[in-house]
């Protein structure tokens, strides 16, 4: 599984997300032990929009995620932007694209783990203001995302009544019920499963999801 090799990697593995970082690139980012946002960062997990469901290890990692973001991301397909990505852990660090250049240039010098380190933080920053759209729905996302089941979820984003849930719930709508109710259930029981295991069930339930013809990566 190549998910699980790159995570495994015992060499540092350096991800930078300058631009679009979506599916399979967003899957390829987290797997790093260094995982670079700039500005310009525009992160997603599309695959509900496809019929789809969040696999290679996305069961696992946005699980995991505060504020249940991870599973609002998972489900809607809402994409992410700049510092918050870092924000909510997808990134650990935050660089302006204009330092990735020198940045690059540091990293070639590198000869360890604590060097890399180094001068990633280095050429790391923290934007004038922080604060985003996001901010103003995370708690919604936390109290809304949390429900055990979809429909808990939709009922939830209901008795929230603010025009976010609305949105949300329009969006929602739009989406293959299967697909949701798919991704939903492996997030729910990857919160508890080892890496490994979350790459299995993927595996499996891509094969039932898609046929013998589903997507191979992982």
């Amino acid at each position: 599984m190549n998910f699980h090799l790159v995570s495994t990697y015992q060499k540092p593995y350096i991800a930078i997300m300058d631009g679009l970082t979506m599916g399979g690139a967003s899957v390829f980012s987290i797997a790093g032990k260094y995982k670079i946002a700039t500005e310009r960062t525009v992160y997603a997990m599309p695959e509900t929009v496809i019929g789809f469901f969040n696999d290679a290890g996305a069961s696992y990692f946005l699980s995991r995620l505060r504020y249940d973001i991870g599973i609002y991301i998972g489900m809607t397909a809402e994409r992410l932007k700049g510092f918050d990505v870092k924000k909510v852990g997808l990134a650990s660090h935050y660089v302006e694209s204009k330092r990735l250049e020198d940045l690059e240039k540091a990293l070639l010098e590198c000869k360890t783990d604590e060097e890399i380190g180094k001068a990633i933080a280095k050429h790391s920053s923290v934007p004038t203001s922080t604060e985003t759209e996001l901010d103003l729905v995370l708690n919604s996302i936390d109290k809304c995302f949390d429900g055990e089941t979809v429909e808990e979820i939709m009922e939830n984003l209901h008795l929230d009544g603010s025009e976010w849930a609305m949105n949300t719930i329009r969006t929602l709508n739009k989406l293959s019920p299967t697909s949701l109710k798919v991704t939903h259930r492996c997030m729910t029981l990857g919160k508890k499963m080892s890496l490994e295991d979350c790459l299995k069930m993927e595996f499996r339930v891509g094969q039932h999801h898609s046929g013998d013809k589903g997507p191979k990566r992982g």
